[in-house]
């Protein structure tokens, strides 16, 4: 599996289906796109980018910021540093607490 494809899956999950590198893609001309899109992969700024478009007011209204964050650390961080075990284990914690919160 893509890791990089699966954070990218959960921030769109948390942006309400909106696709968050495609509005960053629209700023490259359209011959481009593609290597726009292989380089924001390969980036190992990337997350930064990321964080900042997570910290917007009223952003992922009912996701636990710190599990969330450290999903997004360990798929869309540096290339090296991706891992999906990790990731993983952060989706399974929330998705465990937030059962306990609904019982």
């Amino acid at each position: 599996m893509d890791v990089f494809s699966f954070g990218m899956l959960n921030w769109t999950v948390v942006q309400n289906g909106k696709i968050v590198l495609a509005a960053l893609a629209s700023t490259v001309p359209r011959s481009g796109v593609d290597a726009f899109l292989k380089e924001q992969k390969e980036s190992p700024d990337f997350i930064a980018l990321v964080k900042r478009a997570v910290q917007l007011p009223g952003y992922c209204g009912d996701i636990m910021l710190n599990d969330f964050a450290a999903v997004l650390e360990n798929t869309l961080g540096a290339p090296q540093s991706r891992d999906l075990e990790r990731a993983l284990g952060c989706v399974r914690k929330y998705v465990s607490t937030s059962r306990l919160k609904s019982i």
